[in-house]
């Protein structure tokens, strides 16, 4: 073992490279046996950036964002502009009229989907399709508000069909049509998209240009509208991004790249081994709490102890006698690589709940923000724990345990799927009250769904469905200041 620990050191700062991309891969080897009682090591808390007071929900500026007057309305541009959608209106294909439908629907609902179909195909993990998330959930409603503040500060309309000769295909409730919020909301969520996932560039870009162009299709919209949209997105998402960024580039230093050592602490099964994902995330600046710790969960029974015992011989008795129905469960929530991850699974069921109760799409784009920030604060709150704890998996604490899901490359103390499946049930819960069981059963079985899968120990779930909670409870009580 001895060995092993510094063949996994020299290893380290090749890996740390991909562990900070998020990489997350699986695997497992034998350790030795389980010695008698003892008392849990006592480690060090992982360092935390000094943080200030959570701040107000973020809502960019008016001042910081600029965007022209638009053309006036007896301008040889504006004529030129009209002129165009007379041209698209007569060479409108089916296509283009079902895209046009399929935009004005929901689009912030439509980016979300594109969110989580990019994060699934890039095989991201839930760290980082937390963060993506939460930047288009913000930059989405940056958008939308920031389009209805220039809308009605320029007050300007698209002229009448008497003038213009276009019947619009669809309605528009906007107070005015310069910027276009669409164009904005497809600006922003496609910069948001393609910073994160740049090899998914070319789809996201063809998404936003279909986008755009459906105004125009329309008739809702003519050109200095759409170009407006675009500059103001552009500059929102810009400005959510280098606030990011910058603290994700402040965190990553936090980690001085030493594993500890000892009876019940964590190692790498990989082959070779490799730094465990994202040590750093559990110190980012959260979005609604006062600090990454401020709902830690008390250290896990001692490694060896009657409790620590109990539950590791639960988690190897469901190993050895697992059901049709405990596997089912377990593969329902894997949510592993190549999915949306259990941040996306948690936007597709409140989604689901927009949609059941008819929320507009400003009501979707406030909700989304509020959502997304919870889940990851819950992200953060439980990488708090990992790396503060750095509990074994219970596959390497018995050998003989066999995961039916893969075993993650990070600590098991506490489980991400509790936190993430706490905090959004909670959240939701909030705003559909007669929903409450039926959300928190969800994500109660989210949690025990991982002890099913053989990866994680029931107190690892228990404890990340309290601290998810709390975080959830949290956002309810913030969503105010959100206008």
């Amino acid at each position: 073992m001895r060995a092993h620990r510094s063949h996994q050191r020299t290893a380290l700062l090749a890996a740390i490279v991909l562990a900070l991309l998020g990489v997350l891969l699986a695997g497992c080897s034998s350790v030795a046996e389980l010695p008698p009682s003892t008392s849990a090591p006592v480690l060090a808390p992982a360092p935390v950036l000094a943080h200030a007071p959570a701040p107000q929900l973020l809502l960019l500026s008016d001042d910081t964002l600029r965007i022209p007057a638009p053309p006036a309305l007896e301008s040889p541009q504006l004529k030129l502009e009209m002129a165009e959608l007379q041209a698209l209106r007569r060479s409108l294909t089916q296509a283009q009229r079902t895209a046009v439908q399929a935009w004005d629907g929901n689009a912030v609902v439509r980016w979300n989907e594109i969110a989580r179909q990019v994060v699934a195909r890039t095989q991201a993990d839930p760290l980082t399709a937390s963060r993506a998330y939460v930047l288009l959930s913000l930059a989405q409603y940056n958008a939308l508000q920031h389009a209805d503040t220039n809308q009605r500060h320029f007050d300007r309309h698209m002229p009448g069909v008497a003038q213009s000769g276009i019947s619009p295909l669809v309605s528009s409730n906007a107070p005015g049509s310069y910027p276009s919020d669409h164009a904005a909301v497809a600006a922003a969520s496609a910069a948001i998209l393609t910073e994160l996932f740049p090899i998914e560039s070319p789809y996201i870009q063809a998404q936003r240009a279909e986008h755009q162009e459906s105004r125009l299709w329309a008739g809702v919209n003519c050109r200095s509208d759409i170009d407006a949209g675009v500059a103001l997105g552009q500059q929102i998402a810009q400005k959510l991004l280098e606030r990011s960024n910058a603290d994700i580039l402040a965190a990553s230093s936090a980690w001085d790249g030493q594993i500890p050592t000892g009876q019940g602490i964590w190692f790498s099964s990989l082959q070779p081994p490799m730094a465990p994902l994202s040590p750093h995330w559990g110190t980012l600046h959260p979005w609604l709490m006062d600090r990454p710790d401020q709902f830690r969960a008390p250290p896990p029974p001692a490694f060896g102890s009657p409790s620590f015992r109990a539950a590791l011989d639960e988690v190897r008795h469901i190993s050895d006698t697992r059901t049709p129905e405990q596997l089912r469960i377990a593969k329902l929530w894997e949510d592993g690589r190549g999915s949306a991850t259990p941040p996306g699974h948690w936007n597709q069921i409140a989604i689901d709940l927009f949609a059941e109760h008819r929320l507009s799409q400003r009501e979707v784009a406030r909700a989304l923000v509020v959502l997304n920030m919870a889940l990851m604060d819950a992200g953060i709150s439980s990488w708090d724990a990992k790396y503060t704890y750095w509990l074994l998996r219970p596959s390497q604490a018995d050998p003989l345990i066999k995961p039916a899901v893969p075993l993650p490359n990070f600590p098991a103390y506490t489980s991400g799927h509790a936190a993430f499946s706490g905090a959004a049930a909670a959240f939701l819960a909030a705003l559909f009250p007669e929903k409450q069981g039926e959300l928190q059963a969800m994500a109660e079985q989210a949690a025990l769904s991982r002890v099913y899968g053989g990866i994680h120990y029931r107190f690892d779930g228990e404890q990340g469905l309290i601290a998810g909670q709390a975080v959830g409870r949290l956002a309810a009580t913030r969503m105010h200041e959100l206008p």
